[in-house]
């Protein structure tokens, strides 16, 4: 599994992610401030709400701007047999089989086909994560949800 092309189609959506979301907060932007925005009666709040949106968007914008920082400047591409961190390629195997998981600050439930691999993106605050982070190779992880699920790291990168 090569994960500088994991890294590279991550980026590729996490970019076109942050175009959408810079087009939508313009609009939302420029709606808020139209002459048709404009209150017609006490209970008329499209401007107050295209603002609030913006506002969204906006701090949408900022975390992904903030994960293409991570990924240009401080991502360390080698952490074969590391402890599981921000960063981590991560191959688990379940009762269903096996699979491959990148560890990324942003993604939030993008899944990646690379090489004809199949990579699910998680972040540090998802479950799944929470229980892998610092653990190794060969470490098994219990997560309890509806049901127990007990994974096995096969092989950190």
């Amino acid at each position: 599994m090569d994960k500088q092309e994991i890294v590279a189609a991550l980026v590729q959506d996490i970019e076109q992610q942050l175009a959408h979301a810079q087009a939508s907060m313009r609009d939302a932007q420029v709606g808020a401030t139209h002459p048709d925005a404009k209150a017609e009666n006490q209970y008329d709040t499209r401007a107050l709400e295209l603002t609030y949106l913006a506002a969204g968007l906006g701090a949408r914008v900022a975390e992904l701007r903030a994960a293409l920082a991570f990924f240009h400047f401080y991502l360390p591409l080698d952490l074969r047999d590391q402890p599981v961190t921000i960063g981590s390629l991560i191959e688990l195997s379940d009762d269903r089989g096996s699979g491959w998981y990148f560890l990324a600050p942003a993604g939030y439930g993008t899944a990646l086909v690379v090489g004809g691999i199949r990579v699910q993106v998680i972040t540090a605050a998802s479950p799944l994560a929470r229980a892998l982070m610092e653990k190794s190779a060969d470490d098994e992880v219990t997560l309890a949800a509806a049901q127990k699920r007990k994974y096995l790291i096969l092989q950190t990168c």
